[in-house]
């Protein structure tokens, strides 16, 4: 009986140690896996740049005071043409921020070209979407926004 109780402890052991073994290996697999994936992910992000050559442009819009919910109201229910034509410039990464205080719009895109919503001035949706917004913002005779561009002064990548 004595010899059989050996053998079983020294197959759990053999066995606990080859586990442990497999999940060590599996873990430095994994390790390895994910170093290459990381890696992977910043060339082609580095890549990327090279391919589609990226505008980032800044501007500033008023928005009249008592607006700001039925602003970002419109805008949450932004037009599917709207967003088609736009996407379709080459325009993404779109934000517009409020400075409350002032009522003040800070917008900045990107765009895989030189230019920049700003340059869709002709497209009849465009204009349909200046006529619609003219009500709660700061607007020129033809409708368009009082938009004036910012200069980058500052960008951490």
């Amino acid at each position: 009986m004595k010899k059989l109780k050996a053998k079983s402890i020294k197959l759990k052991a053999t066995g606990s140690f080859a586990s442990d073994s497999v999940m060590l290996s599996s873990f430095s697999f994994c390790f390895k896996l994910s170093a290459f994936c990381f890696k992977l992910c910043a060339l082609i992000n580095s890549l990327a740049k090279y391919n589609y050559p990226m505008t980032r442009i800044a501007f500033k819009m008023k928005i009249k005071p008592g607006c700001a919910e039925e602003y970002k109201r419109r805008h949450d229910a932004i037009w599917p043409d709207l967003k088609i034509l736009l996407e379709g410039a080459g325009i993404y990464d779109y934000s517009i921020f409020l400075d409350e205080e002032t009522d003040t719009l800070f917008a900045v895109q990107k765009a895989r070209s030189s230019g920049s919503s700003q340059d869709l001035a002709k497209h009849e949706i465009v204009q349909k979407w200046w006529r619609y917004m003219a009500d709660i913002m700061d607007t020129n005779a033809d409708y368009s926004p009082v938009s004036v561009p910012l200069k980058e002064v500052f960008r951490l990548e």
